[in-house]
């Protein structure tokens, strides 16, 4: 989870019990979708990609997933063990500030980190690099946070603002 100097706040949240709104239930079946751009559905959370960012997450996902069997698919390390990285990052060290800070790969490709949104040919950007809630329609609310977006009910997202109002007190 990171080196946690204190824990700002947090919410309990209930166990999924797959889609059903009106208990605060958006857990959608894990897909993957393709339609103006691609859509990776993880239970309330979905991330948009244009389709090189979606050939690239496949194959660093690929090449974790075959490390890990080699590996022998431990449940967990004593110590964190770096499985994958985007494609031409290979070999970087992310926590030494030179190759974190440094926007470019060994084969002098922009690195995924200090890549922009993408746009469209009218120049309208694919995602935003935003935080946003929608209501929406239905009733549900969106929240958006660049190309991540979790459904919520009003009640998650009032213990949502809450938690975040208290951890910045």
């Amino acid at each position: 989870m990171g080196d946690i100097a204190k824990v700002a706040g947090t919410i309990k949240l209930p166990e999924p019990e797959g889609w059903n709104p009106p208990k605060g239930q958006f857990n959608l079946p894990f897909a993957i979708e393709l339609k103006e751009d691609w859509h990776i559905h993880w239970a309330d959370m979905r991330i948009e990609m244009t389709s090189k960012d979606f050939e690239g997450f496949a194959l660093a996902i690929g090449k974790s997933y075959e490390q890990w069997k080699k590996d022998g698919k431990p449940e967990t390390l004593p110590e964190m063990k770096r499985y994958g990285e985007w494609p031409g990052e290979d070999g970087m060290d992310h926590f030494k500030g030179d190759d974190r800070n440094n926007p470019y790969s060994p084969s002098k490709e922009l690195r995924f980190h200090f890549k922009k949104f993408p746009r469209t040919e009218s120049g309208e950007l694919f995602f935003d690099p935003i935080f946003q809630i929608e209501l929406q329609k239905a009733g549900w609310y969106h929240l958006h946070y660049k190309n991540f977006r979790i459904e919520m009910n009003k009640q998650m997202l009032k213990e949502m603002s809450k938690t975040f109002n208290k951890a910045t007190e």
